[in-house]
């Protein structure tokens, strides 16, 4: 794997490890809960999912590449993204969002219109709601059926 990134990368992998400190987790690359694909490693891209067998929680992987951050979730192609210079301009935004990603009850409903991703918290209030529509072409030609699945929080 190669560990020298572009400083893109890098201040994407600072975001995420600055939320991860916060909640008192070890950083990306000493968490075991996050798997390195060694293949996309490189100094434009690198891809880390959250792993751990038998939990119920969300399917969650993080592409960081030079443009912007990209955040897919259960096996949802872009369901989050940001381009690089959102990142600079709104970098505490996005990190409150991964915070609440990662210690969030969410319910994730998914169809042929869109995607609602709720967020809630111990007590069972809403913290988030995220109504999204995906644009990718391949959303549009993969017919979904209605589903929802609530996960548990990744950290809590």
């Amino acid at each position: 794997m190669n560990s020298e990134f572009g400083w893109q990368i890098g201040k994407q992998i600072e975001l995420v490890n600055l939320v991860l400190q916060d909640l008192n987790r070890p950083q990306i690359f000493a968490n075991k809960d996050f798997v390195i694909d060694r293949d996309s490693a490189g100094f434009y891209q690198l891809i880390a999912a959250i792993e751990r067998p038998r939990a119920n929680i969300i399917p969650c992987r993080f592409h960081f590449e030079g443009d912007g951050l990209r955040i897919d979730l259960n096996d949802i192609d872009e369901t989050f993204e940001w381009p690089f210079r959102e990142i600079e301009a709104r970098g505490d935004v996005i990190g409150d969002f991964i915070k609440d990603l990662f210690r969030s009850f969410i319910v994730l409903e998914t169809s042929n219109a869109g995607i609602t991703a709720n967020f809630f918290d111990v007590q069972g209030r809403i913290r988030k709601v995220w109504k999204l529509r995906s644009a990718s072409f391949f959303s549009f030609v993969k017919q979904r059926d209605p589903e929802q699945h609530l996960f548990f929080p990744i950290y809590q």
